[in-house]
Parts: structure tokens; sequence; C-alpha cells
């Protein structure tokens, strides 16, 4: 039995989803993010952007999910289910500038910092030597490139376990308007099968100011 389930299973995992022009790891910057988490968020904006499917404008992922790097060259299914084996649906919700900020300011607020990797339309600044909790530079924060305002509604992109407050942030619970798409491994897979070769991420969205 398990047999015959391996003779179907393993074609597709070793099927060609797509291509990797370098090779991507976990590896931060001292900004804090990794070149493996920008195009997981960029994938994740990718497939939440379209209003059908939640009409997000930025996307977050939580670093401790990304379980594995990514090799250049053919992507196959399987690597991407190693790279991220929970296949957590994704949730777009409305958030405010403000809350943004304060969620940005949760990523210090812990034990073991965790930076969340960003997608390409959002960028911002923070300053290390500054105190938990007030950190990140507001003026610095831009989606699309444009200020980011404390009052207006934006549509940002999780998968639900961070939607949910997960690795307690738990901002993303006051988020309202939520919109369930497909699980993350689905948008990984559309992103390399629809924009491939996929190339290196430029390393400049999020930027130490005290560590330039």
């Amino acid at each position: 039995m398990l047999s015959a389930y391996e003779k179907i299973a393993t074609p597709l995992a070793n099927s060609v989803i797509g291509k990797l022009e370098s090779s991507l790891t976990q590896q931060t910057t001292r900004g804090g993010e990794s070149s493996l988490g920008k195009v997981i968020a960029d994938a994740h904006l990718f497939t939440t952007a379209p209003k059908k499917a939640g009409g997000a404008q930025l996307a977050f992922v939580n670093s401790g999910g990304i379980r594995a790097p990514m090799d250049a060259g053919d992507v196959t299914y399987n690597a991407i289910y190693t790279v991220q084996p929970f296949s957590n649906i994704l949730v777009t919700k409305t958030l405010t500038g403000e809350q943004i900020k304060r969620l940005l300011e949760q990523q210090w607020d812990r034990s073991r910092p965790q930076v969340l990797a960003i997608s390409h339309s959002f960028e911002y600044a923070w300053d290390s030597s500054k105190p938990v909790g007030n950190r990140v530079m507001f003026s610095s924060m831009k989606i699309n490139g444009k200020p980011v305002d404390l009052k207006a509604k934006y549509r940002v992109a999780a998968n639900e376990y961070l939607a949910t407050g997960g690795s307690n942030f738990s901002v993303f619970k006051e988020g309202t308007n939520s919109v369930y798409s497909v699980p993350d491994i689905e948008a990984i897979v559309n992103y390399f099968a629809k924009k491939s070769p996929i190339i290196y991420p430029k390393q400049d969205r999020i930027v130490d100011i005290n560590r330039k």
C-alpha cells in the first residue's frame, strides 16, 4: 500500500515548479531581514493582492515558520514544502497605520526578538539603540513608496498563525474584515510557477540605522 502511494507521490514531489537564480537562506542582515523571508513575503503578497483574495497591500512572514534554505536552480514542490511545511492558510486583515507601528514594535518585546519578513511593497527603519517599544521610526514607514498614515487603513496579509496572534504578535488580533485565501505553500508554488526565474531580492526593506 505504501509502495503504491510512493509511486504516485514521488513524481509530484519531484516535479519542477520554477527556477531560482541564486540560493536563498534564513540568514539575516543587520536590519533583521533574510533573502528567503523576503521572497516568501513577496509570494504571499502576489497571491493575496487581488481583491477577491483579500486585496493585500503588504505581507508579513514569521521567520520561525521558515524551516530550510532554498538552493539555486530548479525548484521542486518538495523543496518548497521543506521550506514551509505547515500549510497555514493566508489571511488578509485591515489594520491602521498606528496598529502596524505597534505590531512592528512587538518584534523586540520578547526574550528572543523576531523581526518579521516583509513584502517588497513595504519598508521602514528602526534604531536598535532605542528602548523596546520605541524603536521603529514612523516617518520611515512606507507602503508602495508612500508614507504610512497613522489613521489610514491598510490591507495586511499573514498566515493564519500570525493573524491569530501567534508568536505573541497580538496586534494582529485587532485586525478586521478578514479574508481567507489559500495555504501558504500553494501561494509559493503559484508565485514560482508564474514569476520564475526568481531573482535574489534587494536587501533594503528594513534598515537598523544604528548598524548601517
